[in-house]
């Protein structure tokens, strides 16, 4: 039997040992089992585990990276929920103000006492103004626009930000462990440990 045969014959060995182990994953409930399995295929592929330390080694490093690759989604998901909110006031801005009635437009400028009909008018006649500058205004035109000011004004948005922050530093924190497994099974294996163990007759 060739050496590389003989390696993976082992690994296969040991992954039977530890199945009942390993069949625990830190999914979701929405999350794809299947795609947990291949990244932990592939990384075993890429590692190639020699003994059981190695194997646990091998899945710190393989949970560690899928909790990043769970955090990115997050951090997409969320910079599209601030980019909807904001894109969708944005266009309504100019229906708003051509449809909205008087009495809103009184709510929404926190007037609550009683005014008087030249303030009405006044206010008419800055609703009109405020009108005729939105239609004139390539700003709310009905040609193309440059929406990267919209989604910048999202995703730095300040309840935003700090929510991307706090995801940033998952991410980071992730990305610490996951090179610590790596570099803790560099460190095992040149301790020689490692390979004394998968030549012992009992392995």
């Amino acid at each position: 039997m060739s050496k590389k045969n003989s390696s993976l014959q082992t690994t296969l060995k040991i992954f039977e040992n530890l199945k009942k182990l390993f069949a625990w994953a830190p999914l979701l409930k929405y999350e794809d089992r299947r795609a947990y399995q291949d990244l932990i295929s592939e990384v075993v592929v890429s590692l190639e585990p020699r003994d059981a330390i190695e194997w646990i080694f091998v899945r710190e490093y393989v949970n560690s990276t899928w909790e990043i690759i769970r955090y990115h989604m997050y951090k997409t998901a969320l910079m599209d929920s601030y980019i909807e909110s904001q894109l969708g006031w944005s266009l309504r801005l100019p229906e708003l103000s051509q449809t909205v009635e008087i009495e809103t437009v009184l709510e929404m400028t926190a007037v609550t006492r009683p005014i008087t009909g030249q303030e009405f008018e006044d206010l008419k006649e800055k609703r009109t103004r405020l009108m005729r500058e939105g239609q004139a205004s390539p700003y709310f035109s009905e040609g193309p626009r440059d929406y990267n000011a919209i989604y910048c004004n999202a995703i730095v948005d300040d309840p935003a930000n700090a929510r991307l922050n706090q995801i940033e530093t998952r991410i980071r924190a992730e990305e610490r462990r996951r090179d610590a497994a790596l570099s803790k099974l560099a460190q095992y294996r040149s301790s020689g440990a490692g390979r004394a163990r998968a030549s012992s007759p009992s392995s």
